[in-house]
């Protein structure tokens, strides 16, 4: 049986210099129903703006575990275990009878991005204690690798309970599979990408409660580096009255990498100068945010998508050729649904309109949703709304 809690279900919290994801219950966001999956209490998925970082606090009776995404995160505790996390490094934390520590992003100019993942220890008071290793990409290349374990076998972090935790970096149709032991239960996270776990598909963010199966087969569908260019401005012009030029500009921006970027969305805007979008208009115009994969209301009548696609979205090909005058047909006969364009020629046609022809570039797509009344008044057979990438 498998049990799927998606991203969009987890809990989140924004402090500004702090995005955090909760797959369970966690501060002040509580569910008696989502505590943890067994012995594994916490997942956070963090980010810690440059600089900023959680001051010294204590923990007791947990195995706390940190895997670093991207960035550096420095860290120092009361056992005397301190330095820097990077990407690769596992850290292991054994709080027990009572340990302090902090945690602060190493970074004066870049983000730190993280997993926390927190185990129950198999009994109370044990002595507090540290370790931390390196995993060397070339370890979790297509394959898992164990990171944690109760015996630190393996070369493993060793941790206080009967558990197993494992990492792999799988590129897209890669494939790999793990044997459940009888009685044993599996939680899966993805970290970055998309996965096909026994048939069911999961995202970054998503996250999978294993039980009464007997292995699990993990094929990555997506890359695990997928992301928009957080340095560039995407635009979205739309002309309204038919003269070829924007009337209407929505703004797409990201922040951050890989899957955990976070998308602010502008719009519909004026633009100062017809054809000129400045990009410092996007600096003092209020944006809606959110994250890959989930559906951002702009304004009224209009819904902004960007993320890895696994459909409802598709192109149809045939309805984007309708309204175009250039085009002529290629085969078939044409769909009942689509006129002749305004100079009176057929347009291209495909015969399974419903297909979707860009299934092999669902990496990352932008996809806007807007009303028909904001391209009406564009010109017979020419585009209403078009796209630039900027600087």
């Amino acid at each position: 049986m498998i049990k799927l809690r998606k991203a969009g279900e987890r809990f989140h919290t924004s402090a500004g210099w702090l995005d955090s994801w909760h797959t369970f219950s966690f501060g002040d966001h509580y569910d008696p129903e989502q505590m943890g999956f067994r012995s594994l209490r916490v997942i956070n998925d963090d980010t810690v703006q440059p600089g900023q970082g959680f001051g010294t606090h204590p923990h007791r009776d947990m195995e706390i575990l940190t895997y670093v995404l991207q960035g550096g995160l420095a860290h120092r505790d009361s056992t005397g275990g301190g330095g820097e996390i990077r990407p690769g490094d596992v850290q292991r934390m054994s709080a027990g009878t009572g340990v302090a520590h902090s945690e602060f992003n190493a970074s004066r100019t870049d983000p730190v991005h993280f997993l926390q993942i927190w185990i129950v220890p198999e009994r109370r008071g044990l002595a507090a204690g540290y370790e931390q290793k390196n995993f060397s990409p070339e370890e979790r290349e297509g394959k898992l690798r164990l990171l944690a374990s109760g015996e630190g076998r393996d070369g493993s972090v060793k941790i206080n309970q009967d558990a197993a935790v494992y990492g792999a970096l799988l590129g897209k149709g890669e494939r790999v599979t793990h044997q459940l032991g009888s009685g044993r239960h599996a939680w899966v996270h993805v970290a970055r990408g998309a996965v096909d776990l026994n048939g069911q598909k999961l995202s970054a963010g998503d996250g999978a409660a294993v039980s009464d199966e007997r292995a699990l087969a993990l094929q990555a569908t997506d890359p695990a580096e997928a992301s928009f260019d957080h340095n560039l401005l995407y635009q979205f012009k739309i002309d309204t009255d038919g003269d070829a030029k924007e009337d209407k500009v929505i703004q797409v921006t990201f922040t951050g990498e890989g899957a955990n970027q976070k998308v602010q969305v502008r719009g519909p805007l004026t633009p100062p100068v017809v054809g000129a979008m400045e990009n410092e208009v996007a600096d003092v115009t209020p944006a809606v945010t959110g994250t890959l994969g989930t559906t951002l209301d702009s304004a009224p009548g209009i819904q902004v998508f960007a993320g890895p696609r696994d459909d409802p979205f598709f192109i149809d090909l045939e309805a984007a050729f309708c309204i175009l005058p250039d085009r002529r047909p290629v085969t078939g006969a044409l769909s009942a649904s689509c006129a002749l364009t305004p100079n009176g020629q057929a347009p291209f046609y495909f015969r399974n309109p419903g297909v979707d022809y860009v299934a092999g570039f669902n990496v990352n797509s932008i996809v806007i949703e807007l009303p028909t009344a904001m391209i009406e008044g564009s010109a017979p057979g020419k585009l209403g709304i078009w796209g630039t990438i900027s600087q």
